[in-house]
């Protein structure tokens, strides 16, 4: 475990280093396009319409549909373990793990679809309106 653990701490601590590096240099490039744009562009913008950005529109539907997912999965796959252990007898542990990660992951992944059909609905509703 620990041969693993060490070199992963020491890739994502080189990563996040490389990350911070390339955001600040990010950040001075947009420092300097603000310093060049007008000031009446700028105020423009600060009182539009679109101060929510698009990715966090969604954030507490995909977050809820996803928690809703896990917990219907873990109960579905509880009632299934039961019933395979009511059916074939013994204490099946692996069968357990196997079938809770399979029906979490299914009941998540059904959520996040209906999610996504949810969003598509209403940006085509939106481009619509447009």
């Amino acid at each position: 475990m620990e041969s693993i653990l060490v070199p992963a701490i020491v890739f994502y601590f080189i990563y996040k280093t490389i990350e911070l590096l390339v955001r600040k240099k990010e950040r001075k490039l947009l420092i300097e396009r603000m310093a060049q744009t007008s000031p009446e562009t700028l105020q423009s913008h600060l009182h539009s319409d679109q101060v929510v950005p698009k990715g966090s529109q969604f954030l507490m539907l995909r977050l809820g549909a996803l928690s809703l997912g896990i917990g219907i999965g873990w109960i579905l796959g509880r009632l299934f373990y039961e019933m395979m252990r009511q059916n074939y007898g013994a204490d099946m542990r692996g069968e357990l793990d196997s079938t809770l990660i399979a029906t979490i992951a299914f009941c998540a992944g059904l959520a996040l679809i209906i999610v996504y059909l949810i969003e598509k609905k209403e940006f085509n509703e939106a481009k619509k309106v447009e």
